[in-house]
Order: structure tokens, then C-alpha cells, then sequence
């Protein structure tokens, strides 16, 4: 089961936790919605805030519900789920019941937002502020060409933590 600690408590390898173990991005309610695997984002301090970001390409369906609601979650499983993070990103929930075949054990956080009990960690979001990424903003074009061939760019949401989650 997830704890509450203090964000000051938090101490973590960004790159490991993100990079190579992945996280689920979950929006919505316990009522309604969606998760995706992601390995792209990060945190640090935007606006004096402690923030979290993630990039969500708007064919996602998973980005329909970070429209639609102000708080997201990031959740990290143990590598024992790797198979429900394969499963999250490559499938969608506008075709399947990702829910169902993921079996994870959801719940509401204080702050709003689903996590599961069967997570690592957890950190609870308020989207701040969402921005396309424009193919004029970017300066690479080795990253044009690897990432955006079919013309699908990300918005990047930034959000600030409400919360932080840990297992015990």
C-alpha cells in the first residue's frame, strides 16, 4: 500500500525511475480513466513550483482525459509489472479494457488522481500548463526526423506536484 510523504522525503534517480523503468500516466477519476506507459518527462522547479512534466501525443487516448481533468497521476510499478507497462503502451484504451488486463488495484489520491496499490510510487499532479510542440520549436532536425516522420508532435503538460506516494 502507498503512504503519503512530505516531497522533501523524495530522493530518486529521475533518469533510472523514468528513462529505463517507465511510469504510467493516468488521467481522470476512479470513476473514468485512461493510463499510458511513458519514459518521457521529468521534474524540477518551473514557476517557483515543484512540477513534473510528460509529453502525450494528442492521438492518445490517454490525452483526452488530461484535457478533460485538471489533476494526473505518474505511477511507477516494480519491474515484477513490466508486462502491464509493455501492455499500456502499446495498446489503446479505445480499443481494449486496459484496466481489466492490466489488474491493477486502483484508487483515488487525497489530492485527485488514480494510483494502484500495487505501485512503487506515486506522484499526484495539477496540470499548470499544456503546450504543443510546434515543428518550428524544435532546433534539431535529427529529432524532427526520428520522432516526428508521421507529423504526430507531443503536448508537453506541465503540472505541479500535490503529492508524493511511497511504498513502505
Amino acid at each position: 500500500m502507498l503512504h503519503s510523504i512530505p516531497l522533501s522525503e523524495l530522493s530518486w534517480n529521475v533518469f533510472e525511475w523514468i528513462g529505463e523503468k517507465w511510469m504510467l500516466v493516468v488521467g481522470g477519476t476512479l470513476e473514468s480513466y485512461n493510463m499510458m506507459t511513458a519514459s518521457w518527462g521529468g521534474v524540477g522547479v518551473v514557476w517557483n513550483e515543484p512540477m513534473a512534466f510528460v509529453f502525450v501525443r494528442p492521438s492518445r487516448y490517454t490525452h483526452e482525459f488530461l484535457m478533460k481533468y485538471p489533476s494526473f497521476t505518474l505511477v511507477f510499478l516494480p519491474e515484477s509489472h513490466r508486462d502491464i507497462l509493455e501492455i499500456c503502451g502499446a495498446k489503446s484504451g479505445r480499443e481494449i479494457e486496459k484496466m481489466r488486463l492490466a489488474g491493477l488495484t486502483p484508487f483515488s489520491l487525497e489530492e485527485g488522481g488514480v494510483a494502484f496499490e500495487e505501485a512503487e510510487m506515486a506522484l499526484s499532479c495539477t496540470t499548470a500548463c499544456r503546450q504543443p510542440i510546434e515543428p518550428s520549436s524544435l532546433l534539431r532536425e535529427d529529432i524532427r526526423r526520428a520522432f516526428y516522420a508521421q507529423g504526430d508532435y507531443h503536448d508537453l503538460f506541465i503540472a505541479r506536484i500535490e503529492g508524493v506516494w511511497r511504498r513502505k
